[in-house]
């Protein structure tokens, strides 16, 4: 008789252990996970105030000295300083996204290989002035539409330019 009160009262204990595992492991399991999600939206928000507040200005310098590189057609046939060149890469790697850095050493390798300034160069200026400007202020502009503000004879490229886009979007990926 003790043998069956003992395994009655060791079923009950195992039946309400297993219940309580039941009902509470997939309880701990999504306070985990959105305990996790918590995380990466906080550490997300964090990064994202320390570069604004931090560095404000630089930001606005990087996207003006970009944005003056893809629209100033006589500065684009002109040498720059090197020195120059070398912090606005530096500022660029240490303020913006992933993407915008892709570009840039894209645009720089393709600079390297190349006799001259031409359309597809004009084009990887329009897409890191664009990727700056989503970096910064969380807006989307075609880099087209950048384009546009540049060349004169942006009807006779247009084409040449979209097939542009599309490789060096190709490329970054």
């Amino acid at each position: 008789m003790d043998f069956y009160k003992i395994s009655a009262l060791m079923l009950i204990a195992l039946t309400v252990l297993v219940y309580a595992f039941i009902k509470v492991i997939p309880q701990m399991v999504a306070d985990r996970i959105n305990q996790t999600k918590d995380y990466d939206i906080q550490k997300t928000l964090q990064i994202d105030s320390f570069y604004r507040e931090s560095g404000s200005s630089v930001l606005q310098e990087i996207m003006m000295e970009w944005t003056v590189m893809a629209t100033n057609m006589e500065a684009l046939g002109q040498s720059y300083d090197v020195d120059k060149v070398r912090n606005l890469i530096q500022k660029t790697i240490g303020y913006s996204s992933e993407r915008t850095v892709k570009l840039t050493a894209e645009y720089f390798q393709y600079l390297y290989n190349s006799t001259e300034v031409d359309v597809k160069a004009i084009a990887y200026l329009s897409m890191i002035v664009a990727s700056l400007k989503f970096d910064f202020t969380g807006q989307t502009v075609d880099p087209i539409e950048i384009i546009k503000v540049t060349l004169k004879d942006f009807d006779d490229n247009v084409e040449k330019l979209m097939r542009y886009k599309d490789e060096i979007n190709k490329k970054i990926r």
